[in-house]
This record gives C-alpha cells, structure tokens and sequence, in this order.
C-alpha cells in the first residue's frame, strides 16, 4: 500500500480525517495544517473521509470522536482491519479503558488528546507514520480553543454537546455519551444559549441545522 516502508525518510506523510460531519473534518485538516517543518516530512491531508472509511490508501487516518466516541471507536478498527490505512489515530477529548485495551490490542490504533497542541497532533501523525506506539493523553490540561473555526464562537466540547442536543438527547443522554455528568452538560447547553443567541433546544436545533453541526442520517 505505501511504496517506501519507512515513511519518515520520504518528504511526506498522507493522512485522511474522517469523521460524519464535513465541518468537523475540514476543521481537523485545518488544523493539521497550521504547523510545518521544513526539515521534517510534510503531512499532506489526502482525504476527508466524512461518513464512510477512506476510500484512498493512506499512512495514518485520524478518526475525530466529534460527539460519539462509541462509534469511533468501532470506525478505527474497521479502517484498520480495512487495511486501508497503515495507522489509525483515534482523536479524543479522554481516554477509557476501552480505548486503552483497544490500543493494547492493535499496535495500529493509536490514542491522541483533543487538549493537544497542533504541534504536538502533528508529532503524534508523524510518530504513527513511523510505527511508533502513540498514546498521547492529557487528562489534567485545560481543554484548548480550536485554532478552526467553530459556528457561533463555541469551543469544541460546546459543539459537540450542541450537536447532541439538535439529535434530540436529553442532557442526562448526552452525559453518558461524551463521559461528563449533567451538571456539566447543563453548563455547556447554557454557554451555548447565550453565545449562539437563541434559548430552547428546539431553536438551538434549528440553529445547529443551519450550521453544519448535524449528523447525517
């Protein structure tokens, strides 16, 4: 699949980013791109893999757990499995103990912080590429502003909770989905209201529609 077995002595290093929504994988890319090395290979994001596995061949695809890390983490193995990357890196806000026995198990599946810089998810792309076991967690570090740009001004945790709502979750569901509890969610929902300008998840659904944060059916 890669023509040359050690892809750091190429001057490049393909990537696909696949997630559901177009506005998440495009932001992710993005965000990928913000941070070169002239003296380091180059990550070239081939493929933006929205609502399917990467139909092209690839070094590392980066799977966004972007509101449903259940799902995410079934995607990872399939695109493994699939063979059609060397590497998969799952992007996450935390880890669990099922995506630690899932990265003991498969030294192609690969962890990385959603609190990470974009310097450090580009070095932990590069590191996959290369084989290296990646398990880059930050469970104590402040979740980090998206240098992309999210609808409304809301952070990232704002929007996936955003998304959730507009899926018609109740807080308590949308708890146990992303691993926070509902006060936290209460919290999010709020901050939500009154960046975006509208109150009632009706109208924040309707808001989510109309800017991409909804997942396909």
């Amino acid at each position: 699949m890669v023509i040359d077995s050690d892809p750091l002595t190429r001057r490049s290093v393909s990537v696909a980013v696949v997630n559901d929504l177009d506005l998440v994988v495009r932001g992710v890319a993005a965000m990928l791109e913000t941070v070169t090395d002239d003296d380091g290979p180059q990550i070239r994001v081939v493929e933006l893999a929205v609502d399917d596995k990467p139909s092209l061949p690839v070094d590392v695809a980066l799977v966004d757990t972007f509101a449903n890390p259940d799902d995410a983490r079934l995607r990872a193995l399939e695109i493994a499995e699939s063979g059609r990357a060397s590497h998969v890196l799952i992007y996450a806000w935390d880890s669990d103990a099922t995506f630690r026995q899932l990265v003991d198990q498969r030294p192609d599946i690969g962890l990385v912080s959603k609190r990470s810089t974009a310097l450090e998810l580009r070095t932990a792309v590069l590191d996959a590429a290369a084989g290296i076991d990646v398990w880059q967690d930050h469970p104590l570090s402040p979740p980090l502003t998206s240098p992309w740009a999210v609808p409304g001004g809301l952070s990232v945790r704002e929007a996936e909770v955003v998304a959730l709502v507009a899926e018609g979750l109740s807080n308590p569901e949308i708890a146990r989905r992303l691993g926070l509890t509902s006060e936290t969610v209460k919290t999010y929902v709020t901050r939500a209201y009154d960046k975006i300008g509208v109150r009632g998840r009706t109208r924040i659904a309707i808001w989510a529609h109309t800017h991409g944060l909804v997942f396909p059916d």
